[in-house]
């Protein structure tokens, strides 16, 4: 330590708060990039919510289709199942494009999206037309068979990538807090090691150095200032003090 004893004090000062600002800056990218993964998880999670209740939506805008001969009936349940559809390729964006750099969730994005364009295909090209055309029965066993196996699993995958989202969000709000306590605990650690070691080594001699002075305006010229061959300010002050304590006691010698 005897290098960082002999640098300037400015630059001791320097140093010390710099250490102690570059931890604050390391605390608080750690601090943003923890929030904006939590809030983009939770963002994530209202998305997929969003998608399983438009899923259920459009289920339950078919089965009315289905229970009703009312055109005007089919065809605004028909045209809920269109808006809602959209709505859903929106969130599905959404979702993509909070997880472009997380490979496990849009690989199940990846296959929700895959299953979904089959249950739209089932339902859109087979089930509705044959509803408006007058063939319930048909359309029921499709509805009730192969779309209803297809919008079982849909549902079951998009609650799997909402639980994977919430998951990660526990982990990461996890990660924020030990990386807060572990800096929060450094930072304390450090500031406190360089408030001890600047007060031994500057506080301390300064005071020894305004002792040796009133001394020696006393009359008291029998002084010595100890300056363990410091290069700094501190060190120069005592090499003053001590050359000027000996010509005060050589020209005190020759009077």
């Amino acid at each position: 330590m005897k290098w960082f004893i002999n640098l300037k004090t400015g630059t001791k000062l320097l140093t010390a708060f710099g250490l102690i600002t570059l931890l604050l800056a390391i605390v608080i990218v750690a601090a943003y990039d923890g929030v904006s993964a939590i809030q983009r998880n939770f963002n994530a999670v209202v998305a997929l919510s969003d998608v399983e209740a438009n899923n259920n939506g459009q289920r339950a805008s078919m089965l009315a289709m289905l229970s009703t001969t009312n055109r005007t009936e089919q065809a605004a349940a028909h045209q809920q199942i269109k808006d809602v559809s959209r709505e859903n390729d929106r969130l599905f964006q959404v979702v993509n494009d909070l997880f472009g750099d997380d490979a496990r969730i849009l690989g199940g994005l990846r296959e929700l999206t895959t299953l979904r364009s089959a249950h739209k295909q089932t339902r859109d090209e087979q089930v509705i037309p044959l509803i408006l055309g007058g063939k319930i029965d048909e359309a029921r066993n499709l509805a009730l068979g192969i779309n209803q196996d297809q919008y079982l699993r849909m549902r079951q995958l998009a609650k799997n990538l909402s639980d994977d989202a919430q998951a990660q969000s526990t982990q990461s709000a996890t990660l924020v807090t030990l990386t807060f306590l572990v800096l929060g605990v450094a930072a304390i650690l450090i500031s406190t090691m360089f408030a001890i070691f600047l007060s031994r080594n500057i506080a301390l001699p300064l005071k020894e150095i305004s002792t040796t002075a009133e001394r020696i305006a006393a009359g008291d010229l029998n002084v010595s200032v100890s300056n363990g061959d410091r290069k700094d300010e501190v060190g120069n002050l005592a090499q003053a003090f001590s050359r000027m304590a000996e010509s005060l006691r050589g020209m005190a010698g020759v009077a």
